[in-house]
Parts: C-alpha cells; sequence; structure tokens
C-alpha cells in the first residue's frame, strides 16, 4: 500500500470581546503548518490581551491546501471534480483550541486508507 501525503494549511480565529463596550470581533489568519499556526494564534492573543480585551479564545483547523476541506474542486458552471490532493476527504484533518486559562486542546483525525 502506497500513502500520499496530503498538503494542508492551518486556518484559525482568534476571538476577543472589548471589555468598555462588550463587542466582540475576531480575527482571521492562515499559516502554512501548525508551529507557524501555533505562534500566530498566541501572538495574536497576547496581542488582544494587551489591547484590554478579554475572554480571548481561539480555534484552528488543518485543511487540505487544495479544496480547503470541501473534498471537491470546482471545474465550470456547476461541475466539480473530486479533489486529487485529498481524494475528495471532508472536512478537517486535525484542530486545536485555546481558551484564557485553558490548556491547549487538539485533536486529530486519521484517515484510512482504502485497501
Amino acid at each position: 500500500m502506497i500513502a500520499n501525503a496530503i498538503h494542508t494549511k492551518w486556518k484559525f480565529i482568534v476571538e476577543f470581546e472589548d471589555e468598555a463596550t462588550g463587542e466582540i470581533a475576531g480575527t482571521l489568519g492562515e499559516a502554512a503548518d501548525r508551529d507557524e499556526c501555533e505562534l500566530l494564534v498566541e501572538d495574536e492573543m497576547e496581542y488582544q490581551r494587551l489591547r484590554g480585551n478579554i475572554r480571548v479564545t481561539a480555534e484552528a483547523v488543518e485543511l487540505c491546501e487544495q479544496c480547503e476541506g470541501e473534498g471537491s474542486i470546482p471545474v465550470e458552471d456547476g461541475i466539480v471534480s473530486i479533489c486529487d490532493a485529498c481524494g475528495g476527504r471532508i472536512g478537517v484533518l486535525s484542530t486545536f483550541k485555546r481558551g484564557r486559562g485553558a490548556e491547549m486542546m487538539s485533536t486529530q483525525f486519521h484517515l484510512r486508507a482504502a485497501s
């Protein structure tokens, strides 16, 4: 059996609440790998804390770089093709969450190979 690596990217959101106004907002970002994503998330969370925002939380997901977890890519006028990069895998490959005062939680989803 031959296993092909799926080229992936990470997308994240850091959500925060302005203590003075109660307004909830967020920052979106993207990274090439998990280490870079964790670093960007930690930097953004610290930046928001320093600005006085409260309830700072973050969530990140790893997706197929080509189809972004859709399993297919548009070809033309409503016609889609199964993603060659991931073989049509739908959804996230792994994820992590961070919250104020919480340990990092991580979930990794394993792909099953067809026999």
